[in-house]
């Protein structure tokens, strides 16, 4: 899945679906491929992500 984030721009992620014991519901989880530069990216948005979030919603 490919997503934008507006501070660090595109970013991908593998993805896989588990079944749920409702047949009409699945659990999604997405995860970034190791090393890429959306791991990278998640890695710095952990850290200055709250600081940076809490201006931009001033």
């Amino acid at each position: 899945m490919r997503l934008r984030h507006p501070a660090i721009g595109p970013m991908e992620f593998d993805y896989e679906a588990l079944p749920a014991p409702a047949e009409d519901q699945r659990l999604l989880i997405y995860t970034p491929p190791p090393g890429s530069k959306t791991f990278e990216a998640l890695e710095l948005l952990r850290v200055v992500g709250p600081e940076t979030a809490h201006r931009s919603h001033r």
